[in-house]
């Protein structure tokens, strides 16, 4: 065989080689890994609580729940808490708000009000929120009680506060 041929060969070989890893490649990013704009792209920050906090009144206390993420420009971000919030003392009402920020006062996102919850029993369960933003973003949860006190009962049901990327605006 001359020499041009196996040079010839050899060529036709390495594309074929290059052809190959290509759709491999293709194939890899499509199964594990692509990132399509148009989806949701899962958790971005989460935190969860083991303990309790107690003593919670009626004075807005922030709770465990606080998480940073950086954001994207037109991206929606699902904001979720699942807490129990036990009416230690009297029978009150139970607020708790996602806001903006990483404590204290923040741009109310959402607010879920429990009334007449009596004492020894349970209220709250899941609240959800929407934010968008870019660079440093933030959100924390503030919870109060209009009579008695409140604990953030994470020891029966732990808490968590996650943070998702819902997908485009």
């Amino acid at each position: 065989m001359p020499s041009s041929d196996r040079t010839l060969d050899f060529v036709q070989t390495v594309n074929q080689l290059r052809a190959d890893v290509a759709r491999l490649e293709a194939l890899g990013a499509a199964r594990w890994g692509s990132v399509n704009p148009n989806t949701a792209w899962g958790r971005v920050a989460s935190v969860s609580a083991t303990s309790n906090q107690t003593g919670i009144t009626s004075t807005p206390t922030d709770t465990f729940a606080t998480a940073s993420w950086t954001g994207v420009a037109g991206r929606l971000y699902r904001i979720t808490l699942t807490a129990r919030l036990v009416q230690v003392t009297s029978t009150g009402s139970q607020v708790v708000d996602i806001l903006t920020g990483a404590s204290g006062a923040g741009t109310l996102l959402n607010r879920n009000t429990d009334f007449s919850i009596s004492a020894g029993f349970a209220g709250i369960g899941t609240l959800v929120a929407f934010h968008t933003g870019t660079g440093a973003l933030s959100a924390h949860v503030q919870a109060s009680t209009s009579a008695g006190t409140i604990t953030v009962d994470n020891v029966n049901q732990k808490g968590w506060f996650v943070v998702e990327d819902a997908g485009p605006t």
